[in-house]
């Protein structure tokens, strides 16, 4: 629900809402179930967060650029 949320107040390119969606789906599978995150986990979430972060730093100075 907070994701849905979220999407409807912030403009979220494809990809970004992409890679968010994949990251709220595994929180939400290491937080309810009971399967241990592997070390591989935890890489692919770092390299997703890295991602996204990369991407909305590249949205923000697009924003503010003047064409």
């Amino acid at each position: 629900e907070y994701l849905a949320a979220l999407f409807h107040q912030a403009p979220l390119q494809g990809s970004q809402k992409g890679l968010l969606e994949e990251l709220t789906a595994i929180f939400q599978v290491a937080r309810y179930s009971r399967a241990l995150m592997t070390a591989a986990d935890h890489h692919h979430v770092r390299n997703l967060t890295a991602e996204l972060k990369r991407q909305l730093r590249q949205g923000k100075r697009s924003l503010g650029r003047k064409d």
